[in-house]
């Protein structure tokens, strides 16, 4: 694999594509729907400690 093709991406960031996923998988809300929920709780909902417990809640 080509170093300039790899791509890392934090425990946070994979954290939060979860919690997307689920979003849009499970409660079926869009990408706009998404972002809504993002803005509107970007600063606790989305944060790295909330967002465990919130994928601990729904595995």
């Amino acid at each position: 694999m080509n170093s300039g093709m790899l791509r890392l991406y934090s425990d946070d960031d994979i954290i939060r594509l979860r919690i997307i996923k689920h979003l849009v998988n499970e409660l079926r809300l869009n990408l706009a729907g998404v972002e809504t929920c993002a803005n509107w709780s970007s600063a606790s909902a989305l944060s790295p400690r909330a967002s465990r417990r919130y994928l601990d809640h729904v595995r």
